[in-house]
């Protein structure tokens, strides 16, 4: 039996507007045993779907999994950017303080000569 037919015969014999099953609608009809296959089909298509939903479940694991590493290594990387981004412009600022003192002595240097100049 196929999802379909199991599924129309579970409705065909819980006929909830009559409380009485359905027979002659039921896929199973004129069937000897026919609840008992019933059954069995649906005991069988629960476990299908089930071991079918676990390997879906797996695979949805790892993915999350992959994707949790990938998204570690990038906050790593984007960290590593970070300090070296600081690093830089410690560094860029430690040498414009350096400049600027130089073009401050050089300043002092060119008004001293001018003094001296003009005595």
């Amino acid at each position: 039996m196929n999802a379909k037919e199991i599924v129309r015969a579970l409705r065909c014999c819980s006929n909830v507007d009559t409380r009485k099953p359905d027979c002659e609608n039921c896929p199973l009809f004129s069937t000897r045993l026919c609840v008992k296959i019933m059954l069995e089909g649906a005991a069988d298509l629960i476990e299908s779907l089930q071991a079918e939903l676990d390997k879906l479940n797996d695979f949805e694991q790892g993915q999350c999994a992959k994707l949790l590493a990938q998204l570690t290594e990038r906050d790593e990387g984007i960290k590593r950017l970070q300090r070296e981004l600081t690093s830089l412009a410690i560094e860029s600022l430690d040498r414009v303080r350096e400049l600027a003192k130089l073009e401050a002595e050089v300043i002092a240097m060119r008004a001293c000569g001018r003094e001296g100049d003009a005595e």
